[in-house]
């Protein structure tokens, strides 16, 4: 009897079961369950950031749309250049130092990336606030709580409900 050595993927184990293997990943692994899609010329990557978007415009809240944070300079490791390591969340508000990123389901490197953001914004002195919301119902509430904490509200340091 020979033994046959050979590793197949799980895509070929499927189809080698009578299964079809596109029916069981999703389209994107990346985002689950987020459908793209584009408003104004703007792309989003989700109806829940979109609902987000509309919500601040409406509202009048002034705020900066997918801002690049880098979290590890780049650097040169035994000659091979290694890319820096950055964030890039779906809204921040600077005059109140607040981050908020709608994720339905966050990915896996979201919370990694997360406690790297914190380290440096720590390091650096900063003390910039992270929310997340995840369900449209949550919203508005993110919104009004925005809105507070711009006018100068004392009550409205940070909110547990959307902290991450």
């Amino acid at each position: 009897m020979a033994i046959i050595n050979e590793q197949m993927s799980a895509a070929e184990f499927r189809k080698l079961l009578g299964g079809d293997a596109s029916k069981h990943q999703p389209a994107n692994r990346k985002i689950m369950g987020a459908t793209k899609v584009e408003y104004n010329g703007i792309k989003f990557d989700s109806q829940l950031e979109l609902a987000m978007y509309q919500l601040l415009a409406d509202h009048k809240v002034p705020f900066e749309f997918k801002r690049r944070f880098e979290i590890v300079s780049g650097f040169r490791y035994r000659g091979k250049k290694i890319q820096a390591i950055t964030w890039t969340p779906d809204y921040y508000f600077e005059g109140i130092d607040l981050i908020v990123d709608t994720k339905g389901f966050p990915s896996e490197t979201f919370s990694i990336k997360l406690k790297l953001f914190k380290k440096s914004m720590f390091d650096s002195g900063r003390n910039v606030d992270v929310w997340s919301v995840r369900k449209k119902a949550d919203l508005i509430t993110c919104v009004l709580l925005i809105k507070k904490r711009m006018a100068g509200d004392p009550d409205v340091k940070s909110e547990k409900f959307f902290e991450v």
